[in-house]
């Protein structure tokens, strides 16, 4: 993790929830018209094997190209080092037109 790293949050539930550093994030894969993927892919577990992390959220029909676009305007956005934790995704909300974070599936 960088030292000026943002983390990104993610919950499904109270009792289901994620956050990982930008660096991490690999990707955000349009599954279908109302539903993306962010994949993470690093931190590492005491018996030296990496973590990956796949995160899916509901967004409205048919916005993946505008949810992604201001997702990254959030993730890059300029002087935003104060700002260095960004909530992506609750169970029932998130930033541009995502509707709900509603699956979280770690492996190692």
């Amino acid at each position: 993790m960088a030292v000026h790293d943002k983390m990104l949050y993610f919950a499904v539930s109270d009792t289901n929830a994620f956050a990982a550093p930008l660096s991490q994030l690999a990707c955000i894969d349009v599954v279908d018209t109302d539903t993306i993927n962010f994949t993470f892919i690093g931190g590492s577990v005491s018996d030296g094997n990496a973590k990956s992390a796949l995160v899916t959220c509901d967004i409205t029909a048919g916005t993946h190209p505008a949810c992604i676009k201001t997702i990254s305007e959030h993730l890059y956005a300029s002087g935003s080092m104060t700002q260095n934790y960004l909530e992506v995704a609750v169970a029932a909300a998130g930033i541009g037109t995502i509707t709900a974070c509603t699956a979280i599936l770690i492996t190692q």
